[in-house]
């Protein structure tokens, strides 16, 4: 049992300690599969009040025998973790497992505000982690002052806290990103078009498999704060967010595209792709957000999820090259590839 399984199971507890009802044993659980399909299991959760708290069953589905199996028996108390008891036959669900699950979701509970932050134990992190976040927004440019404080049509702003953990649950790095409030944008007058495409998982699988069998490196890089780098388009006025020093109602122009903005991630995604096209990438015909250079002795392949780049080379010097053309147009942490979209990725002698 490893501190990342704990964090995949933790909603499902927590959510039985707070006496949410999943499914009730008297429930029939549809998987929208026919009779034909093989058997398969799924994990349900029912509750019931009791006078010593909140008390819940863990249940094993058949979809096809229809059978349930009671898997571990929950009893809440009053402490945070509470009370938990095994049942007889489970393998991968005991005590400890619960409890774990439980005690994560505590420890790593993150604010949901500014106030929260920086009234927590962790306010220092926190704290640093915002202005690192007007740091990069003053290096962008990413807003001008407006002296028209009665713009009407103004977009709101909040902080949005998260912790970055390592794969063995460790807290790697704490990030505030400050986000425009885009859902009281107004269509055809903040915004027009924003699709914006990311590659399909099952093109970085094939980037994987060509990787495999052509013996090639695997990289990944992140660009930090991707979407302050592009231009905005429209004439977009927010609120100043607390943490920046400014009087209260003071209006900002946006220069740049701000997290939460419907058209932030497809600006991005031009500004990336130009750079790239310039670079001598060509792109996929089958998938927009697939990249590869060949030629010279050369091969790259490249795979972009908005901001985070998957690349497979040959030769370290065209690497090299590539990271030394990114880091003119954007900031950004690169290293090998070992954890990629939730997917770890391990290169062994017989392949990846």
């Amino acid at each position: 049992f490893t501190a990342r399984t704990a964090v995949f199971m933790e909603d499902t507890f927590f959510k039985a300690k707070e006496g949410v009802v999943y499914a009730d044993s008297d429930d029939t659980v549809s998987s929208g599969s026919d009779s034909t399909e093989s058997d398969s299991e799924e994990d349900t959760v029912s509750t019931v009040s009791g006078t010593s708290g909140i008390k819940g069953v863990v249940h094993r589905y058949h979809t096809r025998s229809k059978v349930r199996t009671p898997l571990v028996e929950l009893e809440s108390s009053e402490d945070d973790v509470g009370g938990y008891h095994s049942a007889e036959g489970s393998d991968d669900l005991n005590e400890g497992n619960i409890a774990m699950a439980l005690a994560i979701k505590e420890i790593y509970k993150e604010p949901t505000s500014y106030e929260e932050a920086l009234g927590s134990s962790e306010a220092k992190e926190w704290e640093e982690a915002i202005q690192r976040e007007l740091a990069s927004m003053a290096e962008n440019k990413v807003w001008t002052l407006s002296k028209n404080k009665g713009v009407r049509g103004t977009v709101g702003t909040k902080w949005v806290f998260k912790r970055k953990l390592r794969a063995d649950g460790t807290v790697d790095k704490y990030k505030a990103r400050l986000v425009a409030k885009g859902y009281s944008q107004r269509a055809g007058i903040d915004f027009d078009e924003v699709f914006a495409p990311v590659a399909k998982y099952k093109s970085f699988r094939m980037i994987l498999a060509l990787a495999a069998k052509h013996s090639l490196k695997l990289h990944q890089a992140d660009v930090s704060t991707a979407f302050l780098y592009a231009d905005i388009q429209e004439d977009i006025y927010i609120k100043a967010p607390k943490g920046l020093g400014l009087e209260e109602g003071q209006i900002l122009k946006l220069r740049k595209t701000l997290y939460g903005l419907k058209q932030s991630p497809m600006e991005w995604n031009k500004l990336l792709d130009s750079a790239l096209l310039k670079m001598g990438f060509k792109r996929s015909n089958a998938d927009d957000c697939v990249y590869s250079k060949k030629g010279h002795g050369c091969t790259l392949l490249l795979g972009i999820y908005v901001d985070d780049l998957l690349l497979a080379y040959k030769e370290k010097r065209d690497l090299d090259e590539l990271l030394g053309c990114l880091e003119t147009h954007f900031k950004i942490t690169h290293g090998e590839a070992t954890w990629y979209l939730r997917m770890k990725i391990e290169v062994s002698r017989n392949g990846i």
